[in-house]
């Protein structure tokens, strides 16, 4: 046998033993995947097991028809469950109670499951006082993340999740047969139960998930789901780090199991079928690992016990929540700040874009005199109009070419139109012209629709000016006002807010005025972008920078569509007096 044939035999041999153990690895890998699949399967079959030993199908299967759909019109709104079958008193969530209008004629509320077979019309809400208060307080004081920079501030965002509870009063006697149709009182846990919640107790959430259930809900087809898990942690509205727990103040309820929207007004029951807590929302934080919240049961304590409600809000709610706020730099104490920074020098120097809220020092008077207020924005329009009374009208009988050259007769006084719908808030202001002057807004969100901001969009006008102008739709817009020595130009300036119907339930929002001596201005030399679309912009080239930054607050680069911030606004029905041809 050659030296060759006996190599070549070698090599096969190897071959054949590696491919072997290669097998036999395989074959032990997949044995082992396949056995930590079983291990894992079995884990999760003993772990539903034990759940069901201490919240037993039984228990749920009896609380399932006292849990009730709440329909607007055929659409899915919520969850809610039965208190007090008798007077026909049902709890939800008072998000979801909050969207319910019964002054409005064209709809129609109800609550329906698969066991009543009929609709049960909604005639009374009643939601629980810290809901509102809640709100209130919070979006008064507008918290800014201490971690964000100078130059771009952020709103710490903190959503409406405290006292999330109402009560709902149907009529439950079926006018046909005189029966009551509602489901058993699901019973209330006490106020020792709720004190005692903690990690790892065992609970469940009945109710209505939006994610299966289509529109045209037929009467007799609303069927719950179940869902079983255990508490997470309990956490209070406002989660800020604390030396001590206290078991009144937190009164969330964490946990993971399979919630949508529409599960909201749900109960959530303990081992005993114990109400302990009402479904609220979804946790949406992007650190969020699926968790979910729930109201504990004392809001219920609270709506059902005189005068129990407004004296817990006073003597702790209250003081609680605006104690965890003051963790955190308030809106209208940063925001002066910030503006002043943007469009100023302070001790010679650009302030460096870098620095943080937090790490702001405020130290003595300010080299700025700032003024905030807290209108309100008006009911939401179309469009909306202003009259500009300081420009010379179009006198009776005077004739204005129009695009195919054709000649009509116009008496109308000078108008701005702004054609955007949304809600409006408008102000005449008389500023010191030798002065600069920053208008900035700001409008802090709890809607769950926001990103903890409503965004804004300032227009403004010299009085005399025929064309008014507008920065882009922003977080926090704002405008300068340069310093004048020309006599003849007006002190008064028109500034109009807009924003895009964005939160409904609050209208009001942080309007700031900054000015400062021009001696502060830092150096600039204007340039001129070319128009694109007919946009006219207006910038500054700081000679610190490299960068062009639009007065307005849009932050363009040169030749870049982005340019294509701000819309210049041309007056109708105007004609200088000491023109004989109009202007569009």
């Amino acid at each position: 046998m050659t030296f060759d044939r006996r190599l070549l035999i070698f090599i096969v041999f190897v071959l054949t033993i590696a491919l072997a153990l290669s097998e036999i690895a395989r074959f032990g890998q997949s044995k082992n995947t396949q056995s930590l699949e079983t291990r894992l399967d079995q884990a999760a079959h003993d772990a539903d097991a034990a759940l069901k030993a201490v919240i037993t199908p039984e228990i749920l299967t009896n609380a399932e028809p006292s849990v009730y759909m709440v329909v607007n019109n055929k659409k899915h709104y919520g969850s809610a469950f039965v208190l007090d079958r008798e007077k026909g008193i049902l709890v939800t969530a008072a998000h979801v109670a909050a969207d319910i209008d019964l002054q409005d004629t064209d709809r129609t509320y109800s609550v329906i499951n698969r066991h009543s077979k009929k609709p049960l019309r909604v005639r009374a809400r009643e939601i629980h006082a810290g809901f509102d208060v809640f709100r209130r307080i919070v979006e008064d004081y507008q918290p800014i993340d201490p971690n964000s920079t100078i130059a771009s501030p952020r709103s710490k965002r903190i959503i409406d999740i405290a006292d999330d509870a109402a009560l709902l009063f149907v009529d439950p006697i079926d006018p046909d047969t005189g029966e009551n149709l509602l489901g058993p009182a699901l019973p209330l846990a006490s106020e020792a139960t709720l004190n005692a919640l903690a990690p790892g107790d065992p609970i469940a959430v009945i109710g209505y998930p939006i994610d299966t259930i289509t529109d045209d809900i037929e009467e007799d087809s609303a069927a719950a789901r179940v869902e079983r898990g255990i508490i997470s942690t309990m956490l209070s509205p406002i989660d800020v780090i604390e030396s001590s727990g206290d078991v009144i103040t937190q009164n969330l309820i964490v946990h993971r199991m399979a919630t949508a929207p529409g599960n909201s007004g749900g109960p959530i029951l303990n081992r005993n079928g114990e109400i302990i807590g009402i479904s609220s929302h979804g946790h949406d934080s992007i650190h969020s690992n699926g968790d979910a919240l729930a109201q504990r049961a004392d809001v219920i304590h609270d709506m059902i016990t005189p005068f129990r409600e407004q004296d817990l809000l006073e003597r702790i709610y209250i003081p609680d929540w605006r104690k965890r706020l003051a963790k955190w730099p308030r809106a209208e104490d940063i925001l002066p700040y910030v503006f002043y920074r943007r469009y100023a020098e302070i001790d010679g120097e650009a302030a460096p874009r870098e620095l943080t809220v937090g790490e702001l020092k405020i130290i003595g008077k300010p080299p700025f005199n700032a003024r905030t207020y807290s209108p309100d924005f008006g009911a939401p329009q179309r469009n909306f109009v202003l009259h500009a009374d300081d420009l010379e009208a179009k006198k009776e009988g005077e004739e204005e070419k129009t695009k195919n050259s054709q000649r009509t007769s116009a008496t109308e006084k000078p108008v701005f139109l702004i054609d955007n719908a949304g809600e409006y808030a408008s102000y005449t202001l008389q500023l010191d012209k030798t002065e600069n002057h920053v208008i900035f807004v700001f409008d802090y969100s709890m809607a769950w629709t926001s990103s903890g901001y409503c965004p804004l969009t300032i227009y403004s006008r010299q009085q005399g000016d025929t064309v008014m102008r507008s920065t882009r739709r922003l977080r926090m817009p704002s405008i300068l006002l340069k310093a004048s020595s020309d006599e003849e130009t007006s002190d008064k300036f028109n500034i109009i807010v807009r924003r895009d119907n964005c939160d409904a339930r609050s209208k009001e929002y942080l309007f700031g005025i900054v000015s400062w001596e021009p001696e502060t201005t830092p150096e600039t030399t204007q340039i001129s972008l070319a128009p694109i679309g007919g946009l006219r912009i207006l910038a500054s080239f700081n000679r610190e920078s490299a960068r062009v930054e639009n007065f307005l607050n849009c932050n363009v680069e040169p030749f870049r569509d982005e340019a294509m911030c701000e819309k210049a606004i041309k007056v109708l029905n105007f004609v200088p007096a000491d023109s004989p041809e109009p202007i569009d």
